[in-house]
């Protein structure tokens, strides 16, 4: 991979992490699950795994209200 092609890589995955946060900071739902390629939270001090969207959206939803 050259440089430039490392560069845009990493531009993308920042774009993707700030809109994540972003739509977290809102309580979005949807916009959240969207910045996913595949949604899932893992709570590693609890062991509790939340895969797929509407797990995801649950987990979400919960900790937004």
């Amino acid at each position: 991979m050259t440089s430039e092609q490392q560069q845009l890589l990493r531009e993308k995955r920042e774009s993707i992490v700030k809109q994540h946060v972003e739509s977290e900071n809102r309580h979005d739902v949807n916009a959240t699950i969207d910045t996913f390629h595949a949604p899932r939270y893992e709570v590693m001090p609890m062991g509790i795994v939340h895969d797929g969207g509407q797990a995801v959206g649950e987990l979400l939803s919960g900790i937004f209200n």
